[in-house]
């Protein structure tokens, strides 16, 4: 069954801004040194260029341009605020305006950027500048995927019409991710990376030679949610995969993205591997549990530099990536992962560590006869005011060892807007007779019977026209679904 996702955000994402925010379509925003200019003003921020600047230079030697602002946050939570775009023309990636700015505040800031990267060491350089600003909320981690807002202003005179090829916007490259599933294995010449499963889990403990490694969620109400990999070390020296070495992030619908790394629990994230090595490593975020516990799709994207070389924190990120790739569970790691129910249809065969299900045949009836009527033989008839949902299956054991109508599997029924309805199973092999007592041997290893799942439902949902289907819990702990009715107007 789809399930439906109710998160609250606690920030509202602005969409179809125009030019910037509060602005018309059209008017262009025109700076002018010593004079205050709104870039955006919406119902949750404002950013407003004072006119004034200044050069500076940090510990590096590196000369920056900073463009005084003051930003407003009217919102109810903690914030950060980046930037990215183009000045002058040239590219600019995710510069931070404010860290953290607290609820319905404002804070004295700066629109940055380093001479080296636009060419431009006074306000009388600039000539056009197109920014587009991303929020973070700072209590939950939570980043918009669209961006809050975005604008486009010019400077000294220079107008659109009048502007160069160079300063137009380049169009970004789309970056690629190599996909990768459960099972997968990623060879590259100094690491050899087996792909597992996504799980999550309030913390992620290992225990080695006695002692028990723990790495928890630092803010409360958040959980850890990982995929699993085992990492083997082909360097001929040790190397590690702490600090900053790798990069993370988890894509939940599309639309929620939670930053992270690879986790390497067993003595210390920092904990050298040395050659052929092999560690259990976690590619890991934390994240809301809302987020973990009703999420429909999710993608689990990682990457990390030749030989884990470190990365340059201020100024890579994953899309820097010297390798990169991208988890996205199948149809029944994504259900088993969410909870939700996996389809199947009549002839489908699911095979299990303990046997091969088919599904012959799902209908409703009111009586259940025996293959052989021809003499005495017993039948299942449905008590007055009921019906029975019936599921015919053939399941052949795998085992080395007999398998009991207990061991079978688990049927169920789902009517109308939630109705749930439990039944039993009974087992007959081609004669008169069925099996029902669930401790009797229903195969023998390789034997094949024929089983059949008994829902005893009210007889309006035979005589109703609304959703209906059948579930049936396997031993390997999937519920799978057949719809019978998909339900009015569907």
């Amino acid at each position: 069954m789809k399930r439906v996702i109710t998160l609250f955000l606690a920030m509202t994402i602005i969409l179809s801004l125009g030019i910037c925010g509060a602005y018309a379509d059209g008017e262009e925003l025109y700076a002018v040194e010593g004079e205050e200019l709104v870039l955006f003003d919406t119902d949750e921020y404002k950013l407003t260029l004072t006119g004034n600047w200044e050069l500076n230079e940090n510990m590096k030697g590196d000369k920056r341009l900073d463009l005084s602002a003051v930003l407003e946050n009217r919102t109810e939570n903690p914030i950060g605020m980046s930037y990215s775009g183009t000045v002058n023309g040239w590219s600019i990636t995710n510069l931070q305006l404010a860290d953290e700015l607290q609820p319905n505040a404002k804070a004295k800031t700066h629109l940055w950027f380093f001479v080296k990267d636009v060419e431009a060491d006074s306000y009388d350089d600039l000539q056009e500048m197109h920014l587009s600003f991303s929020v973070v909320n700072k209590k939950t981690d939570l980043v918009n995927s669209d961006p809050v807002a975005e604008c486009s202003v010019y400077f000294n005179g220079a107008a659109p019409e009048a502007a160069s090829a160079k300063a137009e916007e380049p169009e970004e490259p789309e970056v690629e991710f190599e996909p990768v599933t459960t099972g997968d294995t990623i060879s590259l010449d100094f690491v050899e990376i087996e792909v597992g499963n996504i799980e999550y889990a309030d913390k992620l403990s290992e225990e080695s030679n006695g002692v028990t490694y723990s790495f928890v969620p630092t803010t409360d109400g958040n959980v850890l949610f990982w995929l699993g990999v085992t990492l083997k070390n082909l360097n001929s020296t040790a190397y590690d995969i702490g600090g900053w070495k790798t990069k993370a992030q988890i894509v939940f619908d599309d639309e929620y993205t939670y930053e992270g790394e690879m986790q390497n629990i067993v003595g210390g994230n920092a904990k050298a591997m040395e050659p052929l090595v092999e560690n259990k490593i976690y590619v890991c975020a934390e994240v809301p549990r809302s987020v973990a516990e009703a999420y429909e799709s999710v993608a689990v994207q990682f990457g990390f530099k030749e030989n884990f070389a470190q990365y340059d924190p201020f100024n890579d990120s994953l899309e820097t990536m010297d390798y990169r790739y991208e988890f996205t569970p199948d149809d029944e790691e994504l259900a088993e992962s969410t909870g939700a129910n996996i389809p199947i249809a009549i002839g489908d065969t699911i095979t299990t560590d303990e046997y091969e299900f088919t599904l012959n045949n799902v209908e409703l009836t009111y009586a259940l006869l025996p293959p052989n009527t021809s003499g005495f033989y017993y039948s299942y008839s449905a008590p007055q005011g009921k019906v029975y949902l019936h599921v015919d299956a053939s399941i052949k054991n795998l085992m080395k060892q007999d398998i009991r109508i207990d061991d079978l599997f688990s049927v169920g029924a789902v009517y109308s807007d939630g109705y749930e309805y439990n039944g039993s199973v009974v087992v007959n092999n081609g004669d008169a007779n069925f099996d029902w007592v669930s401790s009797y041997v229903a195969a023998t290893p390789l034997e094949t019977c024929h089983a059949h799942g008994l829902v005893e439902c009210p007889v309006e949902v035979d005589q109703s026209t609304a959703y209906l289907c059948a579930t049936m819990k396997l031993s390997n702990g999937t519920v799978y679904e057949c719809v019978l009715r998909p339900g009015e107007g569907v």
